[in-house]
């Protein structure tokens, strides 16, 4: 096997690509447990440091924090979701509220978010390369955040499961 294809485009990692899921819908997703990610979550988690080390932990609580989290370096953005017949607004308050009130919606997000094949560095030069890509378009690099990306100070060592959720041991 060419180790080659494993290699992903650690800017799409963080700036994140467009992703399409249903019919137009479209998510702008970074990579999951991106260092911005755990970073975040890291500092985010510190209040709880004592009840988690004494497992008299909230996990309402974390999981909460954990949405606002995954909104601010992971769900970057959408295109074409609509509740109730009216289309919801692209903004961080949105997003936090589609994670939370959607549990098989923030499980799709973070499956998809988890795949290498989305920031692929093969499929993001092939796509980037024959496509004129506009606002609805495939998938494309970049996002529309700007100066965004925070320093790579420390990665946290454990992760959350594999759907992205923090549950009792």
């Amino acid at each position: 096997m060419d180790f080659k294809r494993l290699l992903t485009d650690s800017d799409a990692e963080i700036e994140g690509v467009w992703v399409k899921v249903y019919g137009d819908v479209e998510l702008l997703l970074a990579r999951h447990n991106n260092a911005q990610m755990q970073n975040l979550l890291f500092d985010k988690m510190l209040p709880f440091r004592d009840e988690i080390a004494q497992d008299d932990v909230d996990y309402t609580a974390l999981i909460k924090v954990q949405d606002e989290v995954l909104a601010e370096t992971v769900f970057l953005g959408f295109k074409n979701i609509e509740f109730e017949g009216e289309p919801v607004k692209d903004t961080p308050k949105d997003r936090v509220w589609l994670l939370r009130e959607f549990p098989e919606f923030r499980t799709l997000v973070v499956e998809k978010a988890s795949q290498r094949t989305h920031f692929s560095k093969a499929k993001l030069n092939k796509t980037v390369g024959n496509s004129s890509s506009s606002s609805s378009g495939g998938s494309t690099t970049g996002s529309t955040r700007s100066g965004s990306k925070r320093s790579k100070k420390r990665v946290m060592k454990s992760k959350p499961s594999a759907n992205g959720q923090l549950s009792p041991s």
